[in-house]
């Protein structure tokens, strides 16, 4: 029981020291949660679409949306004052809770997709048909703070 706690009292003083990206899976193993990349792509009826691309590594952001005539495109590099926030925003969609499948049996509707590859090598994805994880308002936050910075950005 002694080098239960123990093993329990280093995991504790290992994230205690470490950034907000690190937490501790069920088994006690700690892993590191910060995306280096996202991918998000919609589709709705009447034909619109957007996408969204965050690169850690290349420190950028692209979004477009478009519809069957034209596709606006904004794209933002060297967001260093922006990261910050964005990290924040994206820490509040806890995709780690989201499910592979979310589907409602509609005509028409929207489709959408997100995929997300993690600093550590490991990937998530999910998608979606008309039906959306609990925590979708806080990801539209992100999308919606990624579409205002690039449009900043495109006017420089």
């Amino acid at each position: 029981m002694r080098r239960e706690n123990n093993v329990v009292a280093e995991k504790t003083e290992q994230l205690v020291g470490m950034r907000e990206d690190a937490s501790a899976e069920p088994g006690g193993e700690i892993m590191n949660t910060a995306i280096s990349k996202l991918t998000f792509s919609a589709n709705t009826w009447p034909l619109k679409r957007w996408e969204l691309i965050i690169e850690e590594e290349k420190n950028s952001v692209i979004c477009e949306i478009g519809d069957e005539r034209k596709v606006k495109t904004a794209h933002s590099v060297n967001l260093v004052d922006h990261w910050p926030k964005l990290q924040s925003l994206l820490a509040k969609c806890n995709f780690s809770a989201w499910r592979e499948q979310y589907e409602k049996p509609v005509l028409d509707g929207t489709s959408w997709h997100l995929e997300i590859q993690y600093a550590d090598g490991r990937t998530m994805e999910s998608n979606g048909l008309n039906d959306y994880p609990d925590e979708w308002r806080n990801f539209m936050a992100v999308w919606r703070f990624c579409k205002r910075i690039t449009e900043i950005a495109s006017m420089r």
